[in-house]
């Protein structure tokens, strides 16, 4: 049987919950960064309790029946370069909305912070463990423009009716749970699993709202889509005043 992981949310964090130990030394290559983002992952939080890789699969978009979803995942896309800056992950790139403007996503470890991830679509709640935050910015050059394909691109994800896409830039800033790395990437059924045999990284933002990030660390690409598409909320209005 396969080991779905859907619907994580933020349930809030107890003072006796475990903390992750932050590193003594912070990682000196992307690829560092990525092996400590997957040391603080969901998924190696199921493979340290022995379950199989082959069986992990995490969905990102349900049906209306809320079973995984048989169409492809509409997304906010694009193609980025990896570098670490001062302990940080910085993919730069473009969107394919916008070649034409350079966006910056940025994922900042938060060690000493914690996301208690649970799932709610079982009977009981299930306990998915306390895991380490990470910080998501997505930004551009604040003396440049809104990019209004780009801001048409997300408002039609999120269906954000009545947005102004002219209105003032504003960087997001998210709290984010990492659910996996080094997945492989699914486009229909809409899923990603198998850690390990991938490139791919898979994360969730927590606050203000949920919606998903993920890229493939050995192409670049990036994808930024919604939990659920055409479903308004505050982290799809956080990327589209970021655009």
């Amino acid at each position: 049987m396969r080991r779905w992981l859907i619907g994580l949310v933020l349930a809030g964090c107890s003072s006796s919950a475990p903390r992750e130990k932050p590193a003594a030394d912070p990682p000196a290559t992307v690829a560092g960064f990525i092996e400590r983002l997957g040391a603080m992952s969901l998924a190696q939080h199921e493979l340290a309790k022995g379950t199989d890789p082959e069986r992990l699969m995490m969905a990102t978009m349900l049906d209306a029946e809320g079973k995984v979803s048989d169409q492809a995942r509409p997304v906010l896309g694009g193609t980025f370069t990896l570098e670490l800056s001062r302990g940080q992950l910085v993919l730069h790139g473009k969107l394919d909305s916008d070649p034409a403007r350079v966006l910056t996503i940025q994922v900042a470890s938060s060690a000493p912070e914690t996301a208690h991830l649970v799932s709610p679509s079982g009977e009981p709640v299930e306990e998915l463990g306390t895991r380490g935050k990470v910080k998501l910015s997505i930004m551009r050059d604040p003396s440049s423009p809104p990019s209004q394909p780009a801001r048409l691109r997300a408002a039609s994800l999120w269906a954000l009716i009545g947005e102004n896409v002219n209105a003032p830039y504003a960087p997001a800033v998210l709290d984010t749970a990492v659910l996996g790395t080094k997945l492989v990437r699914s486009e229909i059924p809409a899923l990603f699993g198998s850690p390990g045999k991938g490139s791919w990284v898979l994360l969730k933002t927590m606050s203000p709202d949920e919606m998903y990030v993920a890229f493939d660390a050995s192409t670049g690409r990036v994808e930024v889509f919604p939990k659920t598409p055409n479903e308004p909320n505050a982290a799809g209005r956080a990327v589209f005043r970021a655009l």
